[in-house]
């Protein structure tokens, strides 16, 4: 009983995000980037992060951050280049090096064997996860 009420609790989140996505509540920030009651919500389109989350489940992020105060092993939602295409990405961070007057941040998926190809600027960071339901 207890597994349906949970599955239909999901399956209502997930609509209320749909139908809120199509609504007044939805804010775009500075980077383009839709923003639901101040949270930006994204859905994993591979398992690269897996165990944390898979394919399919809905990411909540707080588009509210210092990237200062971002460290190894904070996952964090980013623009990057895949396949000759802008895309958003979401990883987590393995080092941070300073540029100077802004920081550089490397990122690996969970589930892949090396780190991405491409560092990120921190001007190019869209949110820091919080948590994920669904997928």
């Amino acid at each position: 009983m207890l597994a349906l009420v949970l599955c239909f609790t999901a399956v209502v989140a997930v609509e209320v995000v749909r139908f809120t996505l199509t609504r007044d509540y939805v804010m775009t920030s500075g980077n383009g980037v839709p923003t639901l009651f101040g949270y930006t919500v994204f859905q994993a389109q591979t398992d690269s992060m897996y165990p944390e989350f898979s394919s399919g489940a809905y990411l909540i992020g707080d588009p509210d951050f210092d990237p200062a105060d971002l460290r190894p092993g904070d996952i964090i939602t980013y623009w990057t280049v895949i396949g000759g295409e802008r895309v958003l990405n979401t990883h987590r961070i393995i080092n941070v090096y300073d540029g100077g007057n802004y920081l550089i941040f490397e990122t690996n998926g969970d589930n892949n064997t090396t780190s991405d190809p491409l560092t990120v600027h921190e001007r190019e960071i869209v949110s820091v996860y919080k948590f994920s339901f669904g997928g």
